[in-house]
């Protein structure tokens, strides 16, 4: 075991680029997220706001495609 090669979990399956992170900001638009949700084939977006000293991001929640297409059918009727 100790002369055996070290393998990376997820291997093959794993994406070989970084990509950023789908991120909005608490005032978002709903057709905002929908664009960034398409853009980057992502069904979930983070919404962050900056912290009390404006250095790091604070998590406030995640919209999921689903939660998002349920807005925009209520919306509509």
């Amino acid at each position: 075991m100790a002369n055996s090669p070290r393998v990376w979990p997820g291997g093959p399956w794993a994406p070989r680029r970084w990509y950023p992170l789908p991120v909005v900001g608490a005032n978002a638009r709903p057709m905002e997220v929908a664009i960034l949700m398409a853009g980057t084939h992502s069904p979930l977006v983070a919404v962050v706001e900056p912290d009390s000293n404006g250095v790091k991001l604070k998590l406030l929640g995640a919209i999921t495609a689903a939660r998002l297409m349920r807005h925009f059918i209520t919306a509509a009727l």
